[in-house]
Parts: structure tokens; C-alpha cells; sequence
């Protein structure tokens, strides 16, 4: 699944503190499409850690 926001190299818990502090509407949204995307990298990363993809791009190289 493509998403068409940028990605984020900050971790979700930096993302959920900030978005407790938001009063904006528009960027509150912005940053909830932020946390998503970050979370949802963060999963990957546990997958790909857990059946070994990252070894075999290492390898690779």
C-alpha cells in the first residue's frame, strides 16, 4: 500500500507528546497521519527483523 505523505524518522512517542500539546485542527490530523506512518514502520522493521530480511540485504551488498 503506497501512502502519499513523506515518511518520518522521528519515533511515535515524540509524535503522540507533541500531538497532546496541539490545538490546531489541521496540523493535529497532519500529525496523526504522521504517527500512523511511523508506527506502522516501526512493525516492518520487527518483521523484517524477525524472519531475517535484513541479514539477506546485508548480504547482498
Amino acid at each position: 500500500m503506497l501512502h502519499n505523505h513523506k515518511t518520518t524518522d522521528r519515533p511515535w512517542q515524540e509524535i503522540a507528546n507533541e500531538m497532546n500539546d496541539e490545538q490546531n485542527g489541521g496540523k493535529l490530523l497532519q500529525l496523526a497521519k504522521e504517527l500512523n506512518q511511523s508506527m506502522e514502520h516501526g512493525e516492518r522493521e520487527k518483521v523484517r527483523k524477525r524472519l531475517g530480511l535484513d541479514d539477506l540485504k546485508q548480504d547482498a551488498a
